[in-house]
């Protein structure tokens, strides 16, 4: 059973000081719902909140755990959405929460795919130092100008920023192999509205965005696929020792050859390290 789902009456919830869990689709659909302290709530299932519009804030600063969908559509939701104890984010967790404009992940070790997925005011992201890995799609949609990535951080999905208006990332010298992937093909999945929606991951990790320069960690073994494919701005990337890949040497999903990791950029000169063992189709082509 769905406790209180699709219910056009209720608008407050008092939560008792002893609940910790709410279970899957508890809440979901509740268009008049505007307010739930869930200070104390440690765990929220898949689609517990999905398509609450009215929902205006919520404290997570106790939850550990977060299922898939489980604010999609919460679009009311404003302002600074803090997680200092989440350690993974799940599948679509936000997707299209559009008044969230900053996110601290003080916690977080995993974020997986989508789960930022067209939060469309989105400007600003923190990250925790033990940030292993961000997913497919992950903030695309988003208006992030400027990131740091941790020295923790070992993978970074196809699309993650796709399309995104970064003008500058830093990126902390990696304790880890870190991959920038190549993209893996589609991501099917359910819209909080219920409709269901295909996305194709055949971007790059950073295609599309407004960077000028980029200055990649030692650590870095490498850059998948069109990673800074059409990055137009681009004159300028220092490219580690440690790189041994750019691009691959076969098709995609769809049968064909992916485009280069450089392609469509502005860059003139470049260093390529003693370690680079293979350079992909295309990689600076046009």
């Amino acid at each position: 059973m769905w406790a209180f789902a699709n219910s056009n009456l209720l608008e407050t919830v008092e939560v008792p000081g002893g609940l910790t869990t709410i279970a899957d689709k508890a809440f979901k659909g509740n268009v008049s719902l505007t307010n739930i302290n869930l200070s104390g709530v440690t765990e929220i299932g898949t689609e517990a909140f999905s398509g609450c519009t009215g929902l205006t804030e919520v404290n997570l600063n106790s939850l550990q755990t977060i299922g898939e969908s489980a604010f999609a559509g919460c679009s009311g939701i404003m302002g600074i959405m803090e997680l200092p104890k989440l350690k993974k984010l799940s599948f679509l967790a936000f997707l299209d929460c559009t008044g969230i404009t900053s996110v601290i992940l003080s916690g977080t070790e995993v974020i997986s795919d989508l789960a930022f997925y067209r939060c469309s005011n989105l400007e600003k992201a923190t990250f925790s130092n033990n940030l292993d890995s961000i997913g497919r799609k992950a903030f695309c949609g988003t208006k992030l100008q400027t990131l740091t990535f941790p020295a923790s951080l070992s993978y970074i999905g196809g699309g993650a920023f796709y399309n995104v208006p970064l003008e500058s990332v830093t990126f902390t010298k990696s304790k880890k192999s870190l991959t920038i992937a190549n993209p893996k093909g589609d991501i099917m999945f359910r819209e909080w509205s219920d409709t269901y929606y295909d996305t194709y991951d055949s971007s790059g990790a950073f295609e599309r965005t407004k960077l000028k320069e980029v200055v990649m960690p030692e650590g870095l073994v490498e850059i998948g696929d069109r990673a800074f494919e059409e990055c137009v701005n681009m004159v300028s990337v220092t490219l580690p020792s440690t790189l041994k890949r750019i691009g691959v040497m076969e098709k995609d999903f769809s049968g064909s050859y992916t485009d280069g990791a450089f392609n469509r950029t502005k860059i003139k000169s470049i260093t390529l390290p003693e370690s680079l063992e293979m350079i992909g189709a295309g990689t600076f082509g046009d």
